[in-house]
């Protein structure tokens, strides 16, 4: 064991003295890895992060990705490649394996793979963070700072020193959205002729959007849940990735009456005063991924709002000429059983005689060419009301007229 350690502390010597030649101070990150630097042990020396500071013709290095994941391969001269890839993490001795940058604290383990010159088996673990036993590694600005533990061959592993650092290329590195914020609902209750809400109830349901790197979000994660909790399974999940959508506030309406899709499979909202939890996560197209914003919750009516739609005969209204309007096209959802009310018809017609009705299907005469507003409100049995305007045309009457000879 001490000719071992013997022979580790001649290598890192000469590992040292290799490094003054290919200058540390003046490292870079390749194209397409972002880390570069070196750190230091005690035990195995020098550790090289990307192959632009040393690492010859081999092409390797470390790479942070937008959503703070690690991923590539360092290199020591001592013990061989060591791996911050996910794959080669699994089994770490606990949990979270993968290595990750979350704020400004570096988690999770690198593993040696071949350590080269040791007799024997040893796992190669390299943790970041130790919690209570006192050490981690963050990164501060664009500098990483601390230690990281190896075990008694690889030690303690220093990231930055009085002539030697490890470094992100920052301008590279995206900061993910900022949790979603402002969480609102409102309840667009009366259909107007959408292609969504059949039975004429939609949710719209609206969050703040902001970015550290002034983003615009391309996409979101709607989670909806009939308790508080989001534990086990979510209800239903709205996934919109990669979608333009210009502007600081963004809204998703969710059809109550026809369901929403989680998995391919349809869940139908229930109305009767039914309360439903939802919280959002959005993603700025790069990677990046905000946290799930604190939940908010709504309501639903004992029913769905009646959906106003009217008729008339004839279609072609002309001046001076009775025109029957008919109510049969709205449709109501009344039907809980504690909706025991009476449904009240109110209609609004402009320039018209009578000017206002009360009929279900009242017969009006118009005596103004051109555009006129027709209205028609209703209140169904459950006291909930609804209203619909539209413009009609009234054109002149066809002049009567008899065919005589000239003669």
């Amino acid at each position: 064991m001490k000719k071992y350690f013997r022979n580790i502390i001649i290598l890192s010597a000469l590992s040292c003295f290799a490094l003054l030649f290919v200058g540390i101070n003046t490292v870079k990150a390749g194209a397409s890895d972002n880390v570069s630097g070196f750190a230091w042990s005690s035990t195995i020396g020098w550790i090289s992060f990307n192959n632009t500071t040393g690492g010859g013709a081999v092409d390797y290095g470390v790479n942070i990705a937008p959503s703070g994941l690690f991923a590539g391969y360092a290199w020591s001269s001592n013990i061989g490649w060591i791996s911050f890839n996910t794959a080669d993490l699994v089994g770490c001795p606990s949990a979270p394996c993968e290595a990750r940058r979350v704020g400004d604290d570096v988690i999770g383990w690198a593993r040696a793979l071949a350590p080269v010159g040791i007799v024997g088996d040893w796992d190669g673990w390299i943790k970041f963070n130790g919690g209570s036993d006192g050490y981690a590694v963050t990164i501060v600005g664009d500098i990483f700072q601390g230690y990281a533990w190896g075990n008694d061959v690889v030690g303690w592993v220093s990231f930055n020193g009085v002539d030697y650092s490890v470094e992100i290329d920052d301008s590279i590195i995206n900061d993910p959205p900022n949790k979603p914020n402002n969480l609102s609902e409102d309840q667009e209750e009366c259909w107007q002729g959408q292609p969504y809400a059949a039975n004429g109830l939609n949710m719209v349901l609206k969050w703040d959007y902001s970015d550290p790197d002034g983003d615009d979000q391309v996409g979101y994660e709607i989670q909806l849940n009939d308790n508080n909790g989001f534990q086990g399974d979510i209800l239903f999940t709205h996934v919109v990735d990669h979608s333009p959508m210009p502007g600081p506030n963004f809204a998703y309406t969710l059809d109550l009456e026809s369901g929403v899709w989680t998995g391919g499979n349809p869940v139908e909202l229930q109305f009767n005063l039914t309360k439903y939890w939802w919280r959002v996560r959005t993603t700025d197209g790069k990677g990046g991924w905000s946290v799930f914003s604190n939940s908010s919750n709504f309501t639903t009516p004992k029913t769905a709002y009646p959906r106003i739609d009217f008729t008339w005969t004839p279609e072609v209204i002309k001046q001076d000429e009775e025109i029957q309007f008919n109510s049969d096209a709205t449709v109501f959802y009344d039907t809980h059983p504690t909706c025991n009310g009476a449904r009240f018809y109110f209609w609004l017609f402009q320039n018209g005689n009578p000017p206002i009705s009360f009929d279900q299907n009242p017969s009006v005469v118009f005596a103004s060419l051109g555009s006129n507003n027709v209205g028609l409100g209703v209140q169904d049995a459950c006291g909930q009301s609804c209203s619909k305007i539209i413009d009609v045309t009234v054109s002149l009457i066809t002049p009567k007229w008899k065919e005589v000879s000239p003669f």
